[in-house]
């Protein structure tokens, strides 16, 4: 849930006041460093105040909230500050702006970053993520006391798993934290956090349940599974139409369909419409365990359905991952379960490109931004009746288009859609059925956090469109060929610098901390290195851990090995070999659904075991004890539910 939000009232007048802001700075460059004039402008019910402007960083409004007692300050990147730059200047114009410095001396702090995520070549999406949990911050602190604190979770996080490299913006969240003092409670420097004396606040977890499917430290290997043929399991697809009212997004419409039989539920009244939904799925479907898609759960329509079962049921499970999109939603009611899980995560493409693939009829029509209109609506009752119809249709067309997939994937994998929760996780269990023939160490926590050090993302460089005599090359499917290759597997042996003899890299094979120094003469170098949150491949000597290979063929190409640190060597394997071969051949072969189906599988098995092993939990709690969870826990993300409950997602602690 991202709190900047912009509408077709405020847009333009945003857009003309950043320009504005942009041309003052550069105008006044020579008289002051920064804006301090306050400039106002009017957003729903807060009043956003815009004092400070900063190397075209921009404080764009400070919004109250009252409900969770805190204030949250959003900064605009809009010259692109890289994220060291960019948390200096955000840290100076939050000290010494006069609404942050009176809201007590102790403060507790949160930061979110926002930036655009590609969806595919020609769609993009803004991803709002956890830049660092809370931490304890006064009005004098210093840069690099601040960034001492939040450097450590933004290599760990930022660098690697959050998709954009440049934040667009910053969303902090500050509460006073001078009334914690006065109940005893004590701050630990060296975790940043507050902890209370006492008892532990773990008593109060009444509503807690894991963020994460799995927790690695109880597992020792991924193994082989039976092969079980099944039937197919019935399920249930589900959605949810919105409208406008009041600037904000509210439920009118929830379409339900089983294949046979769909109902579409209509009501104005947000209470009476989740009721009668509700009513309607508690009557009619008596399995044990229900599977019910919806195929926007991770976005807004995730949102809208936790608030409610939140409110209304005491048993709740619920999985989010890193970036607060939701996986699936569990309620457990008159000893039956109902989850609801997302069919996107298993299938990313849009409904209509879904029911494509499938031959299936989509869409009755395109979306009609009017029908997001009350005042439209209500003064043209005759639409209404378009729109359910749309909203029918979309449900139906979801079912049939699972329904074939569900069939393919029984028939060729013996793999249920219902079974699982997203693509990767679909790919790891048809790989763990059909094609692993050997046991998969899974890495313990130090080796975990020594090997992640050398996980980088693709390198990507850019030049000037112009060549003369030159070829153009095209290299297909570069993650599953690179899983064609010798894979490490078990770490057999830990070394430091006192017993590894450089002469003997050619028979070592694992990862390494070294120094190795890439000479100006190699015109592209290959190691990358993290220099301020951005991934770079530098000429000249640099620190870090990389895997032996890699270093090997560095110095192919002249890189010069300078010193090993420590070094762990591991046994290997061609574990990928037969699913990578096979899944490509029926890419190659295949047409239609089968085509498409093996390409997705392709390319969905590399990103799971690149998982981080973070056990999260989410809790829902009343606002009024908000502040005794930020003083006891690691919290990474507040997700509102209505004036008096929040959920929590928190670093299992």
């Amino acid at each position: 849930m991202a709190p900047f939000k912009l509408n077709k009232k405020n847009f333009l007048t945003r857009s003309l006041l950043k320009a504005f802001l942009k041309l003052a700075i550069e105008i006044n460059t020579m008289l002051t460093p920064l804006i301090s004039r306050a400039i106002k402008i009017y957003d729903g019910p807060n009043l956003a105040i815009v004092p400070y402007v900063e190397k075209g960083f921009i404080l764009d409004r400070i919004i109250d909230h009252p409900e969770m007692r805190c204030k949250e300050f959003v900064f605009i990147n809009q010259d692109t500050l890289e994220i060291k730059e960019a948390l200096s200047v955000m840290l100076r114009l939050l000290v010494s702006n006069e609404q942050y410095r009176s809201f007590g001396n102790k403060k507790i702090v949160i930061t979110h970053i926002g930036g655009l995520v590609d969806l595919d070549d020609n769609h993009s999406k803004l991803a709002v993520v956890n830049l660092h949990p809370n931490i304890v911050l006064d009005n004098d602190v210093s840069f690099s006391r601040y960034y001492g604190k939040v450097k450590d979770q933004i290599k760990s996080s930022y660098h690697n798993h959050y998709g954009f490299e440049i934040p667009l913006y910053f969303y902090v969240k500050v509460w006073n934290a001078d009334h914690l003092m006065n109940r005893k409670i004590l701050y630990n420097s060296q975790t940043s956090e507050i902890i209370r004396k006492g008892a532990a606040l773990k008593k109060l977890l009444t509503r807690s349940y894991s963020t994460k499917t799995t927790n690695y430290d109880s597992l020792k290997s991924i193994t082989p599974l039976k092969k079980l043929q099944t039937a197919p399991k019935p399920f249930y697809t589900m959605d949810i139409e919105t409208i406008n009212r009041n600037g904000v997004q509210e439920p009118f419409i929830i379409s339900f369909s089983s294949g046979k039989d769909s109902q579409v539920f209509h009501n104005f009244d947000l209470k009476t419409l989740w009721l009668d939904f509700f009513t309607y799925l508690f009557t009619h479907l008596k399995n044990k365990n229900n599977t019910i898609f919806l195929h926007n759960l991770g976005g807004f329509d995730g949102i809208f359905l936790h608030k409610y079962v939140s409110l209304m049921f005491k048993d709740v499970d619920c999985v989010i991952d890193e970036f607060n999109n939701y996986i699936s939603i569990k309620i457990i009611f008159d000893g039956r379960t109902y989850t609801f899980k997302d069919s996107l995560r298993l299938f990313p493409v849009s409904l209509n490109d879904l029911c494509k693939v499938f031959g299936v009829k989509g869409k009755s029509s395109e979306y009609i931004s009017d029908w997001n209109d009350l005042d439209y609506l209500k003064s043209n009752t005759s639409i209404i009746q378009n729109l359910l119809d749309y909203a029918r249709q979309d449900v139906l067309c979801l079912h049939e288009a699972l329904t074939k997939a569900q069939s393919n994937f029984l028939s060729k994998y013996n793999v249920d859609i219902t079974s699982v929760v997203s693509l990767p996780s679909l790919a790891l269990r048809i790989f763990r059925l059909k094609y692993l023939k050997h046991n998969i160490p899974i890495l313990n926590h130090i080796n975990d956090e020594y090997v992640r050090r050398s996980y980088y993302g693709g390198s990507v460089d850019i030049y000037k469109s112009y060549a003369r005599d030159a070829y153009y090359y095209l290299i297909n499917s570069l993650y599953p060929s690179a899983m064609l290759e010798y894979m490490p597997m078990k770490c057999i042996e830990v070394l430091d610098s006192d017993y590894f003899d450089l002469d003997d890299l050619g028979d070592f094979f694992g990862f390494m901390e070294i120094d190795i120094e890439c000479p100006e003469h190699i015109q592209t170098p290959i190691l990358p290195f993290k220099q301020d949150g951005r991934t770079i491949f530098p000429h000249g000597v640099i620190t870090g851990v990389y895997f032996s290979e890699e270093v090997k063929e560095a110095i192919k190409l002249g890189y010069k090995l300078l010193k090993v640190h420590t070094a762990r060597r591991y046994s290997g394997n061609y574990i990928f070999e037969s699913y990578v071969n096979e899944m490509y051949n029926l890419k190659a072969s295949s047409t239609g659904p089968e085509r498409w189906i093996a390409k997705l599988l392709l390319n969905s098995l590399y990103g799971i075991f690149g998982r981080k092993q973070e056990t999260l939990k989410t809790v829902i709690i009343n606002n009024s004890m908000l502040s005794d969870y930020l003083a006891t826990f690691l919290v990474k993300t507040i997700i509102p539910i209505d004036e008096d409950k929040s959920i929590l997602l928190m670093v299992d602690n």
